[in-house]
């Protein structure tokens, strides 16, 4: 906390001046507040949020506010004084709101109603403080003018009749006058409440003829210190619990206390200073000139010289701070480069592209709600209580009456807890335990063993510790939408320790499920393999491409809070009936009874709130597989009802018809509502009318009037809409898609002011990094619904204009450059290969799954490819096999120098144990075959073999089985992420299998990943082995492609592009000038005197300086005599 700092000053266009101040407040700590008169446009300021009037008119007053502060702008009825009022809400509940009124009058105006403004400022401010700055421009001799003037005791009366006490010093002036002005106060400060409010001229103008004053209050605001960075040394905290003694854990608070402590111990915060170059020391020269000729000038106001010299050097000041803050910020940007796998680069893409969505927005949005709120605290944490976790009676439920489940009882494994330990996200915020993902991941062996000891110690009772039933809930305001608290998202967060053993849990139960083929085909929400876009081939299959002159009608069913309102009992019926075995059902049936939360709202909570029985867990792992088995029988149900088609995603249910008459449509899907409705009733939940949405899809206009399909839920009508969103599809009933390409236009704009920012022709992003900008951001959205939509050509035409433009921007190229040549540099594709590339790959996936073939053969596809079910490593198998985490941020192009590191420590580590092993895999030159290679340390073939695959990934997991039976290693290295992670998560393929199906495992084997082609002596050796084994050893050319390899979205993307590639990248040896001067020469947009002429003809002469010819771009690049190329 700290006392309150303003700002107030008469800038006269603070566009100019921005970066002066920047470079200012850089020096030292800047104001809390700038009140600011006359600022014009822009008006932006890194660290600080700017407020202005609402008007149409431009305004003549504006605020800018420090991030950590939360402030609400007011509105006060007089029009003829420009003026902004905002309110700074404080973070206690307790403490009183400061208002300041920021007003400017021009020496023009010689009326207002100063009177009015203050009395309506003062009622609004009620008992609170109250701050009144500004250049009102009317003489009065209480603030040193020598006489006054009708508007001067206007302002004067209206002062004292309204309480407010003078703070204005007129001893110290604060506008400079001239050779013929005297220098006058027109800028006053007027407090109210404020007994030991402090003001002081800072003599400083920043080039502007008004003096900066400063305004400090004793009122404490809490302000966020500069945050660093925490650097935990996670090698320590692995050798320093591997080498203590780890006792069988008897209460888990404890020892995720101890966890915590651990964890501290070796965390330092690394806190950024200053850098020292922010301001040079020719800036910090040139305001002591700038402050010398003004001493000088106050002495000699009739030297018109000096003023002149004072103007020139306040120019020189801005253009010389200007060009600081350029080069600070092309700094900044240059580190991004480098840092693209950062989470913090990210957050910053973010926050330029949408400064509302930030966390800072969201916790001022909060305190807003909070202090606006007619309720106190207490009273508004109960009510969100009430709104959003209803109290429900505890229902006891009864023991497990089903089959046995041997499978899925068995005790829970190493191999299984190390398994889900490489899955976790390290960025997931931690439950109320202090438990980080990020620490269990870094686990000692040790520690792993101890606690699946104490998950099969929960598992054999089916009763988990209160803690990881305990949830602690924030809340989020919903985007776009008023700031009410019914519009509010709960975020739950759990023990993180609770969740690892819900993600075993969650692992086995969706390998039980789908492999038993349990789940009805129509449901895509989180199981593997299926996603979103699978609804949308159905629909783009039966709807948009239908042939039909039959109407096409879509029913968007609404559950109100599904997640919240299904009972327990539901799910535990369904979990009997699928036969899941004892011990999951009573894993369940105690992770959903007794559960408690504490509600948090800003700096109050509620705790001890009970969540009943109904509802499944907020931001639980196994909350969606549960709701998925709640609704298990519906399918089947809806299925009964003819000509129509249905899917599920969570609690997303769209049932379509596109077939029959409009009289059959509507019939039958009244009555797929009806037995929607009266299904979820039973089991807690309703369908709301008002939500939900009936869509008719009739792109060809009929010429006869004909009564509208409508479908009516408890006497209530479905409201009948001409546009629907179907999981982020939108369909409109003309058939046109212009409103969905303008949304996507307009984050295209978005992301193209993003690249412009922070890459430029002389530093910034590289081109690959923009163009992941371009990926992210712009085709991300172009191949997620927009290849589904049965677009136009026209329609066609926009897209691949936009994606240019992007890519355009992207190589920091001008949007003139020939689209024939932007082609031929092969760096982008056009909508048509991203369409191709989503439905290949798309049917790829679908292929590779059970659920997936079905719906194939549903929709009469053929399936592309069909790789064999994988098959479960034994858990006796599992038990003696040992996979360390593999690293993240691995990519063979971007992250090299990490490969190469990561090569050398395993180098390091390995090199001299002569019980390790490097397998690898090479193909044949002809046919679907592979080798297999297994050597030692020495480059010595142990054992090989071939195998029928085209399969990379089935024949690297048979090369490591085959070091498994055949070997005494204790170590395998592989250079394959896919069949390392295959056997990290216990299943493999079929050929694997074979080779283990008769081994008895008698020692423990570590398996180990380490990056292909980076160095690694023993690997490099394997991979010649291999090599050599199929007869193409030395400089023989590789075989041609296989034809699976172009099924994925990347290598079909990537064949089209090294199609048309003609022109080659810039070398990695450029910096980033030249290599955006090789992109200009390669597309022919570089400067030359023809095409200057063209576009300036009266600056730029269109003919060769040197020889007097046409200067075209072959005769500048290469066939002018008189200047020496190359």
């Amino acid at each position: 906390n700290h006392n309150l700092t303003l700002w107030q000053w008469n800038c006269r266009g603070f566009g100019q001046k921005r970066h002066v101040v920047h470079q200012l407040l850089s020096c030292a700590a800047g104001p809390d507040i700038l009140a600011l008169q006359e600022p014009s446009n822009p008006l932006t300021l890194p660290g600080y949020t700017s407020i202005t009037p609402t008007s149409p008119t431009p305004s003549r007053v504006a605020f800018l506010i420090n991030r950590s502060i939360t402030t609400i702008s007011h509105c006060l009825a007089v029009p003829d004084i420009d003026h902004l009022l905002i309110e700074l809400v404080p973070q206690h509940a307790r403490a009183n709101s400061l208002f300041i009124l920021n007003v400017y009058s021009s020496p023009k105006c010689l009326e207002g109603n100063f009177q009015r403004l203050f009395t309506l400022a003062k009622r609004l401010a009620n008992k609170c403080p109250l701050l009144v700055v500004g250049d009102f421009n009317a003489p009065h001799t209480a603030w040193g003018y020598p006489r006054d003037t009708p508007k001067g005791r206007r302002v004067w009366l209206a002062a004292q009749q309204a309480g407010l006490s003078l703070l204005t010093d007129s001893a110290f002036p604060t506008r400079m006058g001239n050779s013929v002005c005297k220098d006058t106060t027109p800028d006053l400060t007027f407090a109210h409440r404020l007994p030991h409010a402090t003001w002081c001229n800072t003599q400083e103008n920043l080039g502007s003829d008004h003096c900066i004053i400063e305004i400090l209050l004793n009122m404490q605001l809490p302000r966020r210190a500069p945050r660093g960075s925490t650097f935990t040394n996670w090698d320590i905290f692995r050798t320093c619990r591997a080498t203590r003694t780890h006792a069988p854990i008897a209460d888990i608070a404890e020892w995720s206390k101890q966890l915590r402590s651990d964890v501290q111990s070796v965390t330092r915060l690394v806190r950024e200073d200053c850098p020292s170059d922010t301001v040079d020391s020719r800036l910090l020269h040139l305001w002591d000139a700038k402050a010398s000729l003004e001493r000088r000038w106050h002495r000699q106001r009739w030297n018109r010289t000096l003023r002149r010299r004072l103007a020139r050097l306040n120019k020189e000041i801005e253009t010389h701070a200007a060009t600081l803050s350029r080069q600070n910020w092309e700094s900044l940007c240059n580190k991004l480069d480098g840092n693209m796998s950062l989470p913090q680069t990210w957050n910053l893409f973010r926050h330029l592209l949408d400064p509302t969505q930030s966390k800072t927005t969201q916790r001022h949005n909060l305190t807003k709600l909070l202090h606006t709120s007619d309720l106190p605290p207490p009273e508004l944490l109960q009510e969100l209580r009430n709104q959003y976790f209803p109290t429900y009676p505890t229902v006891t439920h009864p023991d497990y009456t089903g089959p046995p489940n041997d499978l899925l009882d068995q005790p829970i494994t190493v191999a299984e807890v190390q398994a889900e330990l490489q899955k976790l996200n390290t960025c997931s915020a931690p439950g109320p335990d202090g438990v980080h993902n990020k620490a269990l991941r870094n686990l000692d062996a040790q520690s792993i063993a101890v606690l699946t000891e104490y998950f099969n110690e929960c598992w054999q009772r089916g009763t988990l510790p209160p803690q990881w039933k305990e949830a602690k809930v924030v809340f989020i305001p919903k985007p776009g939408k008023p700031l009410l608290t019914s519009n509010l998202r709960p975020i739950s967060l759990t023990s993180s320790v609770g969740k690892l053993m819900e993600h075993v849990l969650q692992t086995r139960l969706c390998q039980y499920l789908e492999g038993k083929n349990l789940l009805p085909t129509c449901m895509f929400g989180f199981r593997p393999g299926l996603c979103t876009q699978d609804v949308f081939l159905q629909l783009k299959h039966h709807i948009l491409d239908s042939q039909t002159c039959d109407t096409r009608a879509i029913l968007g069913v609404d559950l109100t809070k599904a997640f919240d309102n299904v009972t327990h009992s539901a799910i535990l019926q369904n979990l009997t009936t699928l036969g899941v075995g004892a011990k999951t059902y009573n894993y369940v049936r105690d992770f959903l009874s007794h559960r408690t939360a504490t509600l948090t709202f800003g700096d109050h909570s509620l705790p001890g709130v009970t969540l009943g029985a109904r509802g499944t867990p907020q931001g639980a792992v196994l909350s969606p597989i549960l709701f998925n088995i709640a609704l298990l029988h519906l399918p089947q149900q809806l299925a009964q009802i003819p000509d129509i088609h249905f899917s599920f995603y969570a609690d997303d249910i769209t049932v379509w018809a596109n077939r029959g008459s409009d009289a059959e449509i509507e019939e039958r899907l009244q009555l797929a509502l009806t037995t929607i409705d009266a299904y979820v009733r039973e089991r807690g939940l309703t369908c709301s009318p008002s939500k939900s949405e009936l869509f008719l899809y009739r792109p060809k206009q009929r010429t006869s009037a004909i009564p509208p399909i409508s479908l009516t839920l408890d006497a209530h009508p479905i409201p009948l809409v001409s546009k629907i969103r179907v999981l982020g599809l939108v369909l409109h009933s003309h058939g046109a898609h212009g409103e969905v390409i303008k949304t996507l236009q307009t984050h295209a704009q978005q992301t193209t002011r993003l690249i412009r920012r922070i890459a430029n022709r002389r530093a910034g992003l590289r081109e690959r990094n923009t163009l992941r900008l371009t990926q992210a951001y712009i085709i991300s959205r172009t191949t997620y619904a927009l290849p589904y939509l049965p677009l136009r050509q026209k329609e066609r035409d926009r897209l691949n204009a936009l994606l240019r433009s992007c890519t355009k921007t992207a190589l920091r190229l001008p949007p003139s450059t020939s689209n024939d040549r932007l082609l031929k540099l092969g760096v982008h594709n056009t909508f048509e290969e991203l369409a191709e590339a989503t439905f290949t790959a798309q049917k790829c996936r679908l292929s590779n799954s059970v659920a997936g073939r079905a719906l194939l053969s549903h929709l009469n596809l053929t399936p592309i490819t069909h790789s064999p079910e994988g098959v479960p490593l034994s858990s006796n198998l599992r038990s003696y096999l040992n996979v360390p985490p593999i690293p993240k941020n691995m990519h063979p192009v971007r992250d090299e120098k990490r490969r190469k590191a990561r090569a050398r420590a395993l180098q390091k580590q390995y090199s001299e144990d002569p019980d390790v092993v490097y397998v690898d895999a090479a193909e044949y030159t002809s046919g679907s075959r592979m080798a297999l290679a297994v050597a030692d340390n020495q480059a010595k073939l142990l054992t090989s073999c071939s195998i029928i695959t085209n399969s990379s990934t089935e024949a690297e997991e048979a090369a490591i089985a085959l070091a498994l039976i055949s070997t005494p290693a204790t170590t395998i290295i592989s250079d394959s992420q896919s069949a390392t992670l295959n056997y990290a998560n216990g299943l493999i393929s079929r050929t694997a299998a074979r080779i283990l199906r008769f081994w008895q495992p008698r020692r423990l084997i570590t398996l180990v990943w380490t990056p292909a082609h980076a160095g690694l002596p023993g690997n490099e050796e394997a991979h010649s082995l291999a090599r050599g084994l199929t007869f193409r050893a030395g400089e023989m050319e590789p075989p041609p492609q296989a034809e699976e390899r172009l099924l994925s979205f990347r290598d079909i993307l990537s064949y089209y592009r090294d199609q048309r590639r003609i022109y080659t990248p810039p070398a990695s040896s450029l910096n980033i000038a030249q290599a955006a001067h090789w992109r200009r020469l390669q597309t022919r947009t570089a400067p030359y005197p023809v095409l200057l002429n063209a576009r300036y003809p009266d600056q730029f002469p269109s003919s060769c300086k040197l020889c007097g010819k046409p200067g075209d771009f072959l005769h500048i690049l290469l066939t002018c005599p008189t200047f020496p190329h190359p």
